[in-house]
Protein backbone atom coordinates (compact mmCIF):
# COMPACT_ATOMS: atom_id res chain seq x y z
CA UNK A 1 0.00 0.00 0.00
CA UNK A 2 1.23 2.96 -0.99
CA UNK A 3 2.30 6.33 1.62
CA UNK A 4 -0.21 8.54 0.23
CA UNK A 5 -3.29 5.72 0.61
CA UNK A 6 -2.13 5.07 4.33
CA UNK A 7 -2.16 8.67 4.94
CA UNK A 8 -5.81 8.94 3.43
CA UNK A 9 -6.86 6.08 5.26
CA UNK A 10 -5.36 7.32 8.57
CA UNK A 11 -7.22 10.71 8.00
CA UNK A 12 -10.77 8.95 7.14
CA UNK A 13 -10.32 6.81 10.94
CA UNK A 14 -9.74 10.06 12.28
CA UNK A 15 -12.81 11.78 11.01
CA UNK A 16 -15.11 8.28 11.84
CA UNK A 17 -13.49 8.58 15.47
CA UNK A 18 -14.32 12.30 15.73
CA UNK A 19 -17.44 12.18 14.10
CA UNK A 20 -18.95 9.26 15.96
CA UNK A 21 -17.85 10.65 19.54
CA UNK A 22 -19.71 13.84 18.33
CA UNK A 23 -22.73 12.07 17.89
CA UNK A 24 -22.29 10.13 20.90
CA UNK A 25 -21.77 13.26 23.16
CA UNK A 26 -24.44 15.27 21.62
CA UNK A 27 -26.51 11.99 22.61
CA UNK A 28 -25.56 12.09 25.80
CA UNK A 29 -25.74 15.89 26.29
CA UNK A 30 -28.95 15.65 25.20
CA UNK A 31 -29.94 12.72 28.11
CA UNK A 32 -28.56 14.57 31.02
CA UNK A 33 -29.35 18.20 30.56
CA UNK A 34 -32.14 18.43 27.95
CA UNK A 35 -36.27 18.06 29.17
CA UNK A 36 -37.59 13.94 28.39
CA UNK A 37 -41.13 13.80 27.25
CA UNK A 38 -42.89 11.04 24.74
CA UNK A 39 -43.81 11.94 21.72
CA UNK A 40 -45.36 9.74 18.78
CA UNK A 41 -44.12 9.43 15.23
CA UNK A 42 -46.84 10.89 13.51
CA UNK A 43 -45.38 10.88 9.70
CA UNK A 44 -42.47 9.86 7.84
CA UNK A 45 -40.02 11.74 5.46
CA UNK A 46 -38.79 10.39 2.09
CA UNK A 47 -35.01 11.06 1.73
CA UNK A 48 -33.55 10.36 -1.79
CA UNK A 49 -30.10 11.71 -1.61
CA UNK A 50 -28.47 9.85 1.32
CA UNK A 51 -29.98 6.11 1.77
CA UNK A 52 -26.57 3.70 0.80
CA UNK A 53 -25.77 2.27 -1.75
CA UNK A 54 -27.97 1.26 -4.49
CA UNK A 55 -31.32 2.31 -2.55
CA UNK A 56 -33.58 4.91 -4.20
CA UNK A 57 -35.39 5.99 -1.32
CA UNK A 58 -35.66 5.64 2.30
CA UNK A 59 -37.91 7.03 5.23
CA UNK A 60 -37.05 8.89 8.44
CA UNK A 61 -39.58 8.85 11.09
CA UNK A 62 -41.13 12.43 12.04
CA UNK A 63 -42.36 12.12 16.41
CA UNK A 64 -44.33 15.02 17.47
CA UNK A 65 -44.50 15.91 20.79
CA UNK A 66 -45.81 18.63 22.92
CA UNK A 67 -43.51 21.05 24.81
CA UNK A 68 -44.01 24.39 27.00
CA UNK A 69 -47.94 24.22 25.79
CA UNK A 70 -47.12 24.40 22.34
CA UNK A 71 -46.75 20.91 19.92
CA UNK A 72 -43.56 20.60 17.32
CA UNK A 73 -42.23 18.30 15.54
CA UNK A 74 -38.38 16.55 14.97
CA UNK A 75 -37.18 14.06 12.49
CA UNK A 76 -35.01 11.54 13.29
CA UNK A 77 -31.45 10.86 11.85
CA UNK A 78 -32.48 6.96 11.56
CA UNK A 79 -33.43 5.85 8.01
CA UNK A 80 -35.17 3.10 6.76
CA UNK A 81 -33.72 1.79 3.51
CA UNK A 82 -37.22 -0.23 2.15
CA UNK A 83 -40.24 0.38 1.36
CA UNK A 84 -42.10 3.24 3.74
CA UNK A 85 -42.82 1.78 6.89
CA UNK A 86 -46.31 3.25 8.02
CA UNK A 87 -46.28 0.37 10.73
CA UNK A 88 -44.02 3.02 12.54
CA UNK A 89 -46.75 5.57 12.78
CA UNK A 90 -48.15 5.89 15.97
CA UNK A 91 -45.73 4.34 17.77
CA UNK A 92 -44.28 5.75 21.14
CA UNK A 93 -40.50 7.39 21.41
CA UNK A 94 -38.52 9.05 23.71
CA UNK A 95 -37.61 12.86 22.97
CA UNK A 96 -35.01 14.98 24.59
CA UNK A 97 -35.86 19.05 24.00
CA UNK A 98 -33.99 22.29 24.75
CA UNK A 99 -36.16 23.72 27.48
CA UNK A 100 -34.97 27.57 26.31
CA UNK A 101 -35.83 26.27 22.80
CA UNK A 102 -38.38 23.65 22.67
CA UNK A 103 -38.33 23.17 18.82
CA UNK A 104 -35.02 21.84 19.33
CA UNK A 105 -34.98 18.45 20.19
CA UNK A 106 -33.52 15.13 19.07
CA UNK A 107 -34.92 11.18 19.27
CA UNK A 108 -33.70 8.81 21.84
CA UNK A 109 -33.85 5.37 21.66
CA UNK A 110 -34.02 3.38 18.76
CA UNK A 111 -34.30 6.51 16.78
CA UNK A 112 -31.45 8.93 17.77
CA UNK A 113 -28.22 9.21 16.24
CA UNK A 114 -26.29 7.10 19.28
CA UNK A 115 -25.99 3.95 17.40
CA UNK A 116 -24.66 5.31 14.08
CA UNK A 117 -22.08 7.21 16.44
CA UNK A 118 -21.29 4.05 18.60
CA UNK A 119 -20.33 2.38 14.95
CA UNK A 120 -18.45 5.17 13.97
CA UNK A 121 -16.47 5.74 16.62
CA UNK A 122 -15.84 1.90 16.89
CA UNK A 123 -14.65 1.71 13.35
CA UNK A 124 -12.63 4.66 13.22
CA UNK A 125 -10.61 3.18 16.37
CA UNK A 126 -10.01 -0.15 15.11
CA UNK A 127 -8.46 1.40 12.37
CA UNK A 128 -6.10 3.45 14.26
CA UNK A 129 -5.62 0.47 16.87
CA UNK A 130 -4.61 -1.04 13.35
CA UNK A 131 -2.16 1.34 12.23
CA UNK A 132 -0.49 1.00 16.08
CA UNK A 133 0.31 -2.22 16.17
CA UNK A 134 1.28 -2.30 12.43
CA UNK A 135 4.08 0.18 13.57
CA UNK A 136 5.13 -0.93 16.16
CA UNK A 137 5.47 -4.67 14.05
CA UNK A 138 7.60 -2.38 11.56
CA UNK A 139 9.11 -0.91 14.43
CA UNK A 140 10.50 -4.21 15.72
CA UNK A 141 11.77 -5.45 12.03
Amino acid sequence: MSPTNIKVIFLAAIVFVLWGGYKIAKVSYTAIVWQKTEGTIVDLERNTWSCGKGVSKCFSPIAGYHANNDYFTVVSEKKFNRDEPKHLIGNKVVIYYSSANPAEAVLGGEYGPMSGGIIMFLLGTAILIGFWFAKIKEAAH
